[in-house]
């Protein structure tokens, strides 16, 4: 088996139907779909599920063992995971033809253990498609790279999500990097941990986009968040033997002080995001001092952070 797809489900009714046909175009055949489903009460999902199952013997239902969220969907996937190479996708988005065939050649090229490609953000309200790409870095991420040949900013350039790149199963098993166990922010730690322990990093051609990401669902999680959750991740990050590495301990916080606000204008509740600030506090102190970023702009950004008040 050369790629096993892990795909989380709850209630994602006829915009699954039309996620999972994208899967069956495409110009790679040689793949396992691993549909963990969250225990969905929507029985048009659960049609689709079982239709998709009984037609297509490379599609196989799993049941996360109740409503516990995409993490644990994504981790009971990875377990049961039977391909050399492993991608974490949503079950309300598009994929190009082509988008298997591509990570999966770019691994196998370049002896890599992640591949990151561009993507087009679409809103389903307006329509309206916006090209993202992971930033270049020439000389770097044209070629075979570690997040060591990155400057402090490496994490920002492709974000944390799972779905934009595939990743060698066995690298991930050895390194035990999981998704935490947490409603939102799942992947925060999965994304940053995984580039940083990889030694072989490569970018697919950034302007050919593989995945349509559709956002501005009012049914998405990702439109309100729990900013506490993002807090937790990143004291996970900072407990991990990576941080022993002061450019790696230096990526993290830069992403912590950068995203910040973000996390807090994502928060649906005001005491969530006043424990948040409190832990972003706590962090900022224990990891950084007024002289730990050597760019002016990081340093106010930090020392804004210390003297916020909510």
């Amino acid at each position: 088996m050369k790629i096993s797809v892990v795909m989380p489900v709850y209630n994602t009714g006829e915009r699954l139907y039309k996620t999972l046909v994208s899967l069956l175009g495409q110009t790679e055949k040689d793949f396992e779909v691993l549909l963990v489903d969250d225990d969905s009460l929507d029985p048009l999902t659960i049609e689709i599920e079982n239709t998709f199952c009984r037609f297509d013997p490379r599609f196989h239902l799993l049941k996360s063992g109740g409503n516990n969220g995409p993490a644990v969907c994504r981790n009971t996937g990875m377990k049961a995971a039977a391909g050399r190479y492993i991608i974490f996708l949503d079950s309300d988005d598009l994929f190009m033809p082509e988008m298997l065939e591509t990570y999966a050649d770019a691994l196998d090229k370049n002896n890599a253990r992640i591949s990151i490609g561009s993507f087009i953000m679409r809103d389903v309200n307006t329509d309206e498609t916006s090209l993202f790409a992971p930033r270049a870095l020439p000389g770097v991420t044209d070629g075979v790279f570690s997040m060591k040949d990155l400057p402090i900013d490496g994490l920002g350039r492709w974000r944390s999500m799972p779905w934009n790149r595939m990743t060698e199963l066995s690298f991930l098993r050895k390194t035990g990097v999981e998704f935490q166990n947490l409603r939102d922010y799942e992947d925060v730690y999965f994304g940053f941990a995984s580039v940083l322990l990889a030694d072989r990093i490569v970018y697919c051609p950034l302007d050919k986009a593989l995945i349509i990401y559709q956002v501005n669902d009012p049914r998405q999680l990702s439109n309100s968040l729990d900013p506490r959750n993002g807090i937790s991740a990143y004291e996970k990050l900072l407990t991990h033997k990576f941080c022993d590495d002061e450019h790696a301990l230096h990526q993290i916080m830069r992403e912590l002080v950068t995203g910040f606000q973000s996390m807090l204008d994502r928060s649906p509740d005001a005491e969530y995001s006043r424990t948040c600030l409190a832990g972003a506090k706590r962090l900022l102190e224990k990891w950084t001092t007024d002289t730990f970023f050597d760019n002016e702009e990081d340093r106010n950004r930090r020392s804004e952070i210390l003297q916020m008040i909510i």
